[in-house]
């Protein structure tokens, strides 16, 4: 997953071809491919590998081919953004719901319910115990939100969150943990 974004990140998911490795280094591995060049191969070491330098977990490996990632990068239009001159807001909130509940379902519904202000929304901790009712578990969010135009104020965020909130609830039957918004 990181050298997925990573790749991502530099732009080079497009045109990209993942295969399956067939190295000697890895109990399971993939190679990525950009223009019939192996930029990238992750994998999972091979058990006999990791007994005889005395490593009794799991290791994932990955190794990158910076000359040609970097070559391929050059060839990238980079796209800017000047930074904002407001500032972003931000709220958090805690979040019972069913152990079933995804926090990219979460994520999906909030941009939904909120396309313009809306800029983050992060997942900082989750809590399950046996004091929380069956089948449930709590999420703490936090929800960045930003105007590029001008400042936001606090009715405005209020209400961006209460309409978020009423969304989720709706869609996936949660509640506030504490019962405060």
């Amino acid at each position: 997953g990181i050298v997925q974004k990573l790749l991502q990140k530099l732009g080079l998911q497009h045109g990209m071809t993942i295969s399956i490795s067939k190295s000697k280094l890895f109990q399971d591995g993939v190679i990525y491919k950009s223009r019939n060049q192996k930029i990238a191969e992750i994998g999972l070491l091979r058990n006999s590998l990791l007994r005889k330098n005395g490593i009794k977990q799991e290791v994932f490996y990955a190794e990158l081919n910076w000359d040609i990632i970097i070559q391929i990068y050059k060839d990238q239009k980079i796209k800017h953004k000047a930074v904002s001159k407001f500032p972003s807001v931000r709220r958090d909130l805690a979040l019972l719901m069913g152990k079933e509940v995804s926090f990219s379902e979460i994520k999906n519904i909030a941009f939904r319910t909120e396309k313009h202000l809306l800029k983050e929304v992060k997942l900082f901790d989750v809590y399950k115990d046996a004091k929380l009712l069956d089948g449930k578990k709590s999420y703490a969010l936090s929800f960045t939100f930003r105007d590029e135009n001008k400042t936001l104020v606090d009715k405005v965020v209020d209400t961006s969150i209460l309409k978020i909130f009423k969304s989720l609830e709706q869609h996936l039957n949660v509640e506030l943990r504490d019962g405060v918004l």
